[in-house]
């Protein structure tokens, strides 16, 4: 099968990394730090309808992953009736939902203190999702605002969190299909990666990039 960015080839990277890795959420990963771990993490930047599908995938072949959601995203609102179901039905199959935070952005952009935004943001999505969040992601959007700026000095307990995403698996090889194209690999897909000697691995997946047939389809 070719490396391309279709549900088939994601359906394929997983079987792979189940053959050799237990797969598992963030959550999960803060919890135990197993050898022989690969920590599935998806950045909802743009399109839950496709982190849906994923989930679906991951679901029939009994993985788990974590989905990171955005509370200010102008492409999709959390409380939005298609979005809503999308989210909850994620949830619903066992995967962890947690907050992909931007709370410098909004700061910038309304002059509000950035904790109590992200303290705001928080709360916002617990409540619409009926789920606890635990952890956090930095979104790095193209403001040139980097919001982990914010998450590398802060008392984690203040916000009632347990971990935030960059820090807990910085003892993993990063790997993410950023903009389409697979970064801290040399450029190799991550179906070679997870065939490699790597003891822990940190797999990025922004839905967006991946499609059934075509990108533009969907």
């Amino acid at each position: 099968m070719p490396c391309d960015f279709s549900y088939n080839h994601y359906k394929e990277i997983i079987e792979l990394a189940k053959g050799k890795y237990r797969i598992m959420t963030m959550q999960q990963y803060n919890s135990s730090r197993p050898n022989e771990a690969l920590v599935l993490r998806h950045d909802i930047d743009t399109n839950p309808r496709r982190a849906l599908r994923m989930a679906q995938i991951e679901r029939k072949l009994d993985v788990s992953s974590t989905y990171f959601v955005r509370v200010h995203a102008e492409m999709y609102n959390p409380f939005g009736f298609r979005t809503y179901r999308q989210l909850r039905e994620i949830s619903r199959m066992g995967h962890e939902i947690g907050l992909h935070l931007e709370n410098l952005d909004f700061s910038y952009i309304t002059e509000e203190d950035s904790s109590s935004v992200l303290k705001r943001e928080i709360q916002v999505l617990q409540t619409v999702l009926g789920t606890k969040i635990r952890g956090v992601a930095a979104h790095r959007g193209f403001s040139g605002i980097d919001n982990s700026d914010f998450v590398r000095g802060i008392n984690l307990s203040e916000y009632d969190l347990e971990y935030e995403a960059q820090e807990l698996t910085k003892d993993c090889l990063f790997v993410s299909d950023s903009l389409r194209r697979w970064t801290h690999t040399n450029g190799r897909c991550a179906c070679q990666i997870v065939q490699e000697d790597h003891p822990r691995i940190c797999l990025l997946i922004h839905p967006q990039f991946w499609y059934r047939t075509a990108y533009y389809l969907g």
